[in-house]
Formats: C-alpha cells, sequence, structure tokens
C-alpha cells in the first residue's frame, strides 16, 4: 500500500504539472535573482503557462539555503541561462561573451610570444652567421718583413681570397690551387683589383688551345719565396652557364710538398707589387 501511494503521488504531482528542483547550497542570490528568505523549506508558487493559455502550473521549489523567489517568471529565464552556461562549459561568474573574450586574449598572449620567439632566434642565427663570415684583413707581420726585405710594397697588399683547401686543392694528379673569380670579388673591397686591365686582358686570351700564363713570385707559407705560373680557367656548367677561376699551377704541388698541406686547411691569398710585378705570399689562417 506504502508503494501505491508513492506511486499515485507521483502521477498526482505529474498531473498538477509540479516540477521539483534541489538547489546547491553554494547559488548566490545576487549573481542570478533576488531571494526573499523564508523559514519554510517548500513554497509552492502559481505561474502562467504561456504555452498552454491560461493554465497554471505548480511549481515546487526545494532549496536547501531555505529561500523563496519573487518572480518565478523570471527564475525560468535564469535556470535556462545557468543551463546554457553549464552546456557550453562556461565557468561560473563568466558568461559566454566574457569567456570567450578571455579565450581571444590568451590565443593573442600565446601568438605573440611565439613571435617574440621566432624573431630573437633569427636574431641570434644573423649574428652567428656574422660572426662567421668575420676576415681578419691584417698580414702577419712576419710576411710583413718577408716583402719589405723583398723589395715589395706593402702599401700594394690585397686579399684575394681565404678559402679552405678541398682535396682536388692538394691532389697531385690535379697540380693547381683553384681561385674561383666568383668568391674573389666578395673579398674584394670596392676599388680593389689584384690585376690591372692589361694583366686581365692578358690571361683572357689564347695561345692555340691554351689560355695564356703570367709568371709570378709566391711567398709561401714557411716564408719561402718560389716562381709559379698564373692561369685563367673557364668551366662549362651542367646548366649552361661559364665559370671561371684563376689556377697557380707547372710548380704547385712541390708548394703543397714543402709546406704540408692538406684538405680542410684554411689559407688566405694575399697580392702585393715590387715595382710593376705581380706577386703573391700564401698564408696559412
Amino acid at each position: 500500500m506504502i508503494k501505491k501511494a508513492v506511486e499515485n503521488n507521483n502521477y498526482e504531482e505529474q498531473e498538477s504539472g509540479v516540477f521539483k528542483i534541489n538547489w546547491g547550497a553554494s547559488v548566490r542570490n545576487q549573481e542570478f535573482f533576488r531571494l526573499k528568505k523564508s523559514q519554510k523549506h517548500e513554497h509552492n508558487v502559481k505561474a502562467p503557462d504561456e504555452d498552454r493559455g491560461n493554465t497554471m502550473s505548480k511549481i515546487t521549489l526545494r532549496v536547501s539555503a531555505n529561500f523563496a523567489f519573487e518572480n518565478p517568471k523570471k527564475q525560468l529565464s535564469v535556470i535556462r541561462k545557468r543551463s546554457r552556461e553549464v552546456t557550453n562549459h562556461v565557468p561560473l561568474g563568466f558568461n559566454n561573451q566574457d569567456h570567450f573574450l578571455n579565450e581571444k586574449l590568451v590565443e593573442k598572449s600565446d601568438k605573440e610570444e611565439a613571435a617574440r620567439e621566432k624573431k630573437k632566434a633569427k636574431r641570434n642565427i644573423i649574428v652567428r652567421a656574422t660572426a662567421s663570415v668575420a676576415i681578419n684583413r691584417i698580414l702577419p707581420i712576419e710576411f710583413k718583413n718577408v716583402i719589405a726585405e723583398f723589395g715589395g710594397c706593402l702599401k700594394s697588399a690585397i686579399l684575394v681570397i681565404e678559402k679552405t683547401l678541398f682535396e682536388t686543392d692538394v691532389k697531385p694528379a690535379e697540380g693547381r690551387l683553384s681561385i674561383p673569380q666568383k668568391e674573389v670579388t666578395k673579398f674584394l673591397r670596392l676599388g680593389e683589383m689584384f690585376l690591372n686591365p692589361e694583366e686581365e686582358a692578358r690571361l683572357s686570351t689564347r695561345i692555340g688551345e691554351k689560355m695564356s700564363t703570367m709568371s709570378v713570385t709566391l711567398i709561401e707559407p714557411s716564408r719561402q719565396k718560389c716562381k709559379i705560373n698564373l692561369r685563367k680557367w673557364y668551366m662549362n656548367k651542367d646548366n649552361g652557364k661559364t665559370s671561371s677561376s684563376y689556377v697557380l699551377v707547372t710548380y704547385w704541388n712541390e708548394v703543397v710538398r714543402r709546406n704540408t698541406l692538406k684538405s680542410g686547411t684554411l689559407v688566405q691569398l694575399w697580392s702585393f707589387r715590387k715595382g710593376e710585378d705581380l706577386c703573391f705570399a700564401l698564408v696559412k689562417v
């Protein structure tokens, strides 16, 4: 009989439109609606049903904090608002607009931080690249002394190229030091030329099938002096273009052997003048 009475009670509540809403004690009247303190646990509030005309619905509100609502219609709108906020996972105390605005601010902050880190990394790369390209343009004092004793002009000394020797530069079968013309232009300062126009024209002419050759003096890394030949080579590339290089030939293998030059050795080639004659100095860096 007790079970049947409970079922009847539930049925009666459904027929009369009774809704039971259990609110937690954490609900604050200042956030959502004004509440009137009551001494009773249950209050019956009649609200018009907008969908059914004049039909009245009875709403039973059980509030653990013992509050009664002055405006049930306003309370229903607050309930819907609370449901939307919970569904959208909006934190308590924030509406949708504030929530998404906060997300946008966080996203903007993250993007700005990433941009700063990227700019910082790029700046570090530029600094490292600049440091690696730094070149010592001071001819060692030992070579200055040899040039002066030889009767050369120190003021005419020009850094032609700084390069790391390749296997082909020290291989006996090749027998030449390659000085790419494109690389030379990177080291020459504005207005500098290690060849005068007559010498450049001479090296650009052919004698039969071979290019013209100039005999020059070379001060080796050991500061020993020797004679060596300077020549200009033209090489065809796979893309159809032609590149040119100056080369020291004929006695280059002896220079490699006497100075124990190896692949990977960093060297500088300087030019200077003795009167009108072109001379070179090869320095290990």
